[in-house]
């Protein structure tokens, strides 16, 4: 009996797992002086606001908002309050 439910669960559990839906992810490095040639990629994921604005060669852009933050980490800043991004690892000890 025990071996009969075993094999069931595991058949409903490997039923679940395949008929799931995976995510698909959008893999690779994307160099900061590159995204202008992403341009069309970027929109179509939901960007809002110029690429030149992320960065560009002759004035400043998000890129340059980029600090040291703790003991090593990065962040970046998106308000001009001080809010900034990073790593949860980084703000909490």
């Amino acid at each position: 009996m025990l071996k009969s439910t075993t094999k069931v669960l595991f058949s409903l559990a490997a039923a679940l797992l395949l008929s799931t839906p995976s995510g698909h992810a959008k893999e690779g490095m994307w160099i900061p002086a590159k995204l202008k040639n992403q341009d069309s990629v970027l929109v179509k994921e939901g960007l809002k606001i110029p690429v030149s604005d992320l960065y560009s060669d002759s004035i400043p852009g998000l890129n340059n908002a980029v600090v040291l933050f703790g003991a090593g980490c990065t962040a970046s800043f998106i308000s001009g309050q001080g809010l900034l991004l990073t790593n949860h690892h980084c703000g909490y000890g």
